[in-house]
């Protein structure tokens, strides 16, 4: 998916924690997954329905399946694998998560595999770039047919925002990002009416000219699940807002809150206002 995920290329994708780098990368699984394009960021660029697996060692799937139940249907052939209890390390192939994963591969070939998050895959030092050649070598080796996009947490800032470089910003070696074919950068903060105000960059990619590289400005609903770019979603509403029935059993406001996927609050908080006709 064009410009942020390659055929058999490896994209880290990093920010802080409780940002929405889930979600996100929920959102991304299930759009590929039906070949659908990821309109709700901006991303108008379609991809073929693939296959493909999502590895969670960051969280238990316990804490994870009511938000997963939340995701906009479509759904396609999307498959979730819980390492989290028994945890995994891609650099042992004598751990018990190796077998699962070789199995994983064998069986179900997927076209694109999202690791979540990277620092849970293996137990070598994050810092060191023979760590990120070894574990990016892993990964390829084990799932050679597919796109890799691994999630990382950033370090803690420093006092000077004006020293923190994008490109710099992850908790360990520059070779993961180096090494990569695409690198994403997420920052953000929390919303005055809820939700999370947050911009997308590429900060490296491999796919196209720099010049194509535009940031994207998103919007985490306050459900914590439903991702939208605040440059699409203001039209979006007022394409639907006419076309809302008259005689629904719902307001208006809601109607177009359940076709969009998100809450009745966002649709207020992004509506356009209506022309003052007083005179």
């Amino acid at each position: 998916m064009y410009p942020i995920l390659g055929k058999q290329g490896i994209t880290f994708f990093h920010g802080k924690s409780s940002l929405g780098k889930t979600p996100l990368a929920w959102e991304i699984a299930r759009a590929v997954s039906v070949g659908e394009s990821v309109t709700r960021f901006g991303l108008e660029v379609r991809c073929e329905p693939s296959t493909v697996l999502y590895l969670e060692a960051e969280t238990a799937l316990r804490n994870t399946l009511p938000r997963l139940h939340a995701l906009q249907e479509p759904i396609g052939d999307w498959w979730y694998q819980d390492l989290y209890e028994g945890g995994a390390d891609i650099l042992n192939s004598r751990h018990p998560s190796y077998s699962v994963l070789a199995e994983l591969s064998r069986k179900l070939s997927p076209d694109l595999v999202i690791w979540s998050s990277v620092r849970r895959f293996h137990s070598e030092d994050m810092k060191t770039d023979d760590t990120v050649v070894g574990v990016y070598r892993a990964m390829t080796s084990l799932f050679p047919q597919a796109g890799h996009l691994c999630i990382a947490h950033d370090k803690k800032s420093s006092h000077d925002p004006e020293k923190d470089d994008p490109a710099e910003a992850f908790s360990g070696s520059n070779a993961w990002v180096q090494q990569a074919s695409v690198g994403l950068h997420i920052t953000g903060r929390a919303g005055t009416k809820g939700g999370t105000h947050a911009l997308l960059t590429i900060t490296k990619s491999q796919l196209g000219p720099s010049k194509e590289w535009t940031p994207y400005k998103l919007h985490l609903d306050p459900n914590s699940v439903t991702w939208h770019s605040t440059n699409t979603l203001p039209a979006r509403i007022a394409e639907l807002w006419p076309l809302a029935p008259s005689t629904a059993s719902t307001d208006r406001a809601e109607w177009v809150a359940g076709q969009l996927g998100v809450s009745r609050r966002t649709i207020y908080a992004y509506k356009p206002k209506e022309p003052n006709h007083e005179p």
